[in-house]
């Protein structure tokens, strides 16, 4: 796994799918703990970071082959800030993270979920609400009703996880993110295809009919 400041061209490499994946979330939500835990089984301390960070990860979901590119992008500490239309433009999926012991956290991301629709539409686009840190249950402000309540709202998926305690409960949320991510591309692959050959056999019958006209043979003159 690598990481690198994020790169506005889209990498296509043959035989293989290409998912990218940007995460949301307020200062000290846990995204990059929980972003770090998918990606290695490694839990890390929370750290603060001025740069948003691109982690490159090779995996298999369904016998697919997938390159996965996760954006951790920054928050500084107090501020909402927009989301840039390139970044909306280079996800093919969002993932909204908030703490259950931080309410402020949780209305963030209620914003995030909203900006994000609003500036895909009126494409669907995948996105997935994390409630981290239940590992805190005992400090929650959040209950998990709220979180239902709000991927309801929105049409979005939900897991309650903890990045501290459980890699099993991250893995699932991200795989079945995935796994939809991989199914949408290749379905608009095989669109693509259709298009294709249908405008191709249209233009094949166009050509044969135009021709075909010129090639009648004509009955010879008495």
């Amino acid at each position: 796994m690598k990481s690198e400041k994020l790169p506005m061209t889209t990498e296509m490499t043959g035989g293989q799918t290409t998912v990218r994946v940007a995460v949301l979330g307020s200062p000290r939500a846990g995204k990059s703990a929980v972003t770090v835990r998918f990606l290695t089984k490694r839990f890390i301390g929370e750290y603060n970071s001025s740069e948003d960070m691109v982690y490159r990860h090779n995996t298999k979901i369904d016998e697919n082959q997938v390159d996965i590119e996760v954006m951790d992008c920054s928050c500084p500490e107090n501020q909402s800030l927009p989301i840039p239309e390139t970044l909306a433009v280079w996800a093919d999926a969002f993932v909204v993270v908030y703490s259950i012991c931080d309410r402020s956290s949780f209305q963030e991301a209620k914003r995030l979920i909203c900006t994000v629709q609003k500036l895909k539409s009126p494409s669907y686009v995948p996105v997935m609400l994390i409630a981290n840190k239940t590992d805190l249950d005992h400090r929650r402000e959040v209950e998990v009703e709220e979180g239902q309540e709000l991927s309801l709202e929105y049409g979005c998926r939900f897991h309650e996880v903890s990045a501290a305690d459980c890699y099993i409960s991250v893995h699932i949320a991200f795989t079945g993110l995935m796994k939809e991510i991989v199914t949408m591309v290749q379905n608009q692959k095989l669109n693509s295809l259709k298009r294709r050959k249908s405008s191709l056999y249209s233009v094949s019958k166009a050509i044969q009919s135009m021709f075909g006209k010129n090639l009648v043979k004509r009955k010879p003159s008495i």
